[in-house]
């Protein structure tokens, strides 16, 4: 059995979630992954929960999984299984904003079967590093080179404390033409660390610093000091910043003199526009492996987001839904309306949707 409550708050919405699954059992552990996460308090996206036993049954009864996880076998001679069963435990999800042209990502997931887990992540990474080899340039220790006429890219890869690091440099070779297309410094390096540390499996796009003092967020901190073993959090407005600095830097580029790069304030201004209604959506919850229970809280005006799709043009379509009430009966039954105009018919949803918007009515 399922249930939903709707209610409003003074910031916006409150949804309650209740669901008993077809398992019976214990409550699952307390989380304790976001203490082994090193933030500092731009997040964007924070979630950490036990129990993803429904997403690994869900992946495990899928004929189409079934069948990639198949092939990968028969093609590679790598087993995922034990990937999948590390579904079934706590994992953590972190995208926060660092100041760089791409946000840190960081993905934990505790595991049962560590070894067996880090026997073939272990694998997997040297067969690709030894294929690797066999196309480099040059190889020199842990480093490998690549060289074409437009770039040479420098690979590295080094093991510390059961994590895979790894680095990419790509340099533009110079070039005569002095008009030649360089890549930005901010597309230069590449980083990336993978692995399995102290029975949890560990995969960021930044050096994985473990840190005691966990993630620095007041928010967060004050979800996890609830009683709840599963958490979500996601800052809208920290995604507008990151977005509208990425845009700055994009514009500060070399190529940021072109014609192409001309509209990117009124971009910026646009996002103003359009994150401006929403706030922070939260949940929090326990989840066992019998019962889900979840408060989730939305930060949403809702008069500027009203007063958002009705003056943009962004929203188009849906002004088109608000001016015309028959428009969904006209694609569902389009014969109603125009009885020479067959729902298969090639030009049937361009006739359908110049009627919506009132261009042809009817028959001359």
């Amino acid at each position: 059995s399922e249930g939903l409550t709707i209610n409003t708050t003074e910031d916006g919405f409150e949804l309650e979630l209740f669901a008993v699954t077809k398992e019976s059992g214990q409550s699952t552990n307390d989380i304790t992954l976001h203490n082994r996460m090193s933030s500092g308090s731009d997040v964007i996206f924070f979630s950490d929960a036990v129990s993803q036993t429904q997403v690994k049954t869900l992946l495990t009864e899928d004929l189409v999984f079934q069948e990639i996880q198949n092939e990968i076998l028969a093609e590679t001679n790598v087993d995922i299984t034990p990937f999948v069963d590390a579904l079934s435990n706590e994992m953590a999800l972190l995208i926060e904003d660092t100041g760089k042209m791409f946000p840190k990502i960081e993905l934990l997931a505790l595991l049962t079967n560590a070894e067996e887990f880090k026997t073939e992540l272990d694998s997997i990474i040297t067969s690709i590093w030894e294929e690797a080899e066999k196309e480099a340039t040059s190889t020199k220790d842990n480093e490998l080179n690549f060289d074409d006429e437009d770039y040479k890219v420098t690979a590295t890869h080094e093991v510390e404390n059961g994590l895979h690091n790894f680095n990419f440099t790509i340099e533009s070779k110079e070039k005569e033409n002095p008009y030649a297309t360089k890549l930005p410094e901010a597309f230069t390096e590449w980083s990336f660390s993978i692995g399995v540390r102290d029975n949890v499996f560990v995969f960021t796009n930044d050096k994985y610093e473990e840190d005691e003092a966990g993630i620095n967020n007041a928010e967060i901190q004050a979800m996890l000091a609830t009683d709840s073993n599963s958490l979500m959090y996601f800052d809208m407005q920290a995604l507008k910043s990151y977005l509208q600095s990425m845009i700055t830097m994009v514009s500060e580029l070399d190529e940021a003199n072109t014609e192409d790069f001309k509209d990117l304030d009124t971009i910026k201004t646009n996002l103003d526009t359009f994150f401006e209604p929403w706030g922070q959506i939260t949940s929090t919850g326990n989840v066992s492996t019998s019962t889900i229970e979840a408060v989730i809280n939305i930060d949403l005006d809702l008069d500027k987001l009203i007063a958002l799709i009705d003056g943009s043009t962004t929203f188009l379509a849906l002004e088109t839904l608000e001016k015309t009430d028959n428009v969904i009966d006209q694609f569902a039954d389009p014969a109603d309306d125009f009885a020479d105009v067959k729902k298969e018919d090639w030009f049937a949803d361009d006739v359908y949707y110049l009627n919506s918007v009132e261009i042809v009515d009817g028959y001359a």
